[in-house]
């Protein structure tokens, strides 16, 4: 996964992986939690073939909780802050 082009390329792909398991199951994935999703559905593996770890994920991850759960706050924030 080298390369600014080919991280954008994987973080459009795990983001998707990332909201369809909390589609299909109801709760948003950890790091491992999609790191052995995509595997199971796709067969994603990481160097030398190795399934992928949460920590080979985690920066994508993190990425995700932020952006989803920031906008889902920022509503609250400034509601609050019109008061």
């Amino acid at each position: 996964m080298a390369g600014q082009d080919t991280n954008e390329g994987w973080g459009d792909y795990f983001y998707s992986a990332w909201l369809t398991y909390a589609q299909e199951r109801g709760v948003y994935p950890d790091a491992s939690a999609l790191a052995a999703y995509v595997y199971e559905r796709d067969q994603i593996t990481g160097v030398g073939g190795q399934p992928l770890t949460g920590e080979d994920i985690e920066i994508f991850v993190r990425s995700f909780q932020q952006r989803e759960f920031d906008e889902m706050e920022l509503p609250a924030a400034a509601a609050l802050a019109a008061q």
